[in-house]
């Protein structure tokens, strides 16, 4: 198959004329840590809330629900949303975010360093909880900062 027709070709492309819309899941546990989900690929390279881009006919519930168990290993219990979140970045590609966030429960129980088997920590999907925003939090993410404080969340 000609490289023209690759799922990574169309990604590659779409992207630099129509807007990437996805969920973001945002996990605070019991003692109001955040965990994150570190990326380095041709992307970015930091800590980033978990997330995934909504596929063509898929419901915003189904996103996160494959988002969870791609990112987190597990389905949440309990989801609840908290903003719409627009932001653009200076790149060629991927440049323009349109975000459901969503609040996500987990088990009690969850344990992200299960997930993390065989991983260091600046490998891609390492999953840790955070007290304080890391200093490398991916730009597009920033946002979160103020709007979780805004909120009262964290």
């Amino acid at each position: 198959m000609s490289d023209l027709f690759t799922p990574e070709y169309f990604e590659k492309h779409i992207t630099t004329v129509v807007p990437i819309i996805n969920v973001d899941l945002i996990v605070i546990d019991n003692n109001r840590r955040i965990l994150l989900s570190y990326r380095d690929d041709d992307n970015c390279k930091g800590w980033h809330i978990p997330g995934r881009i909504l596929r063509f006919k898929e419901s915003l519930n189904e996103a996160i629900i494959r988002c969870a168990l791609l990112e987190l290993g597990e389905v949440p219990y309990c989801t609840t949303f908290i903003d719409f979140i627009e932001f653009i970045n200076d790149t060629e590609t991927r440049g323009h975010f349109m975000s459901f966030a969503y609040q996500v429960s987990m088990d009690l129980n969850y344990d992200c360093n299960i997930y993390n088997t065989g991983k260091s920590e600046t490998s891609n999907g390492f999953l840790k909880w955070f007290s304080e925003w890391p200093e490398d939090l991916i730009e597009g993410h920033k946002i979160y900062k103020r709007i979780l404080n805004e909120k009262n969340i964290l």
